[in-house]
């Protein structure tokens, strides 16, 4: 009866010590929460087809109907305006990129480019070549070389006076 009692205190000894471990694991996995973000609150488009996050914290959201930025609490849109060419050039946003010199690199399906001066707070359009094809993304090199890729190849920027692919 001993030995009985003695395998029952190890037995419970072992389950305080095992629980120890798990119990917390558990209550950690608790806190995750998701908001959605679409038209319902002011996003231009729910097909987000692009998103990165500038340095200064706001979250920039390509669409096929523009260009959202998100603050953590409102939605602003961007979109094309016909005779402004201080817009964006094109509404269909497929890559989007932040440089060293906060510039956000906006990239089109259309093969426009442009980007957004997180500085001046303003749109520049950039001047590309013909067949550009769909601007798929952006990489800036180790040598802060600025390349787009499309769909018919790479580009790389020229730093003039006014960039040019």
């Amino acid at each position: 009866m001993r030995d009985f009692l003695q395998c029952i205190k190890y037995i419970r000894l072992a389950l305080i010590v095992i629980s120890s471990f798990i119990l917390p694991i558990h209550s950690y996995a608790q806190g995750v929460y998701f908001k959605q973000l679409s038209v319902h609150n002011g996003l231009s488009q729910n097909d987000v087809s692009s998103i990165v996050q500038d340095s200064y914290g706001f979250i920039w959201i390509g669409t096929y109907d523009g260009l959202n930025r998100f603050d953590g609490i409102k939605v602003e849109s961007f979109r094309k305006m016909t005779a402004n060419l201080e817009s964006l050039p094109d509404n269909r946003i497929t890559a989007l990129e932040e440089d060293d010199k906060k510039r956000l690199w906006i990239g089109t399906q259309a093969g426009l480019l442009s980007y957004y001066s997180l500085k001046k707070q303003q749109f520049i359009r950039v001047e590309s070549p013909e067949n550009t094809g769909v601007i798929n993304d952006f990489l800036q090199a180790n040598d802060n070389t600025m390349y787009a890729i499309t769909s018919t190849g790479i580009l790389r920027l020229k730093e003039v006076p006014e960039p040019i692919f």
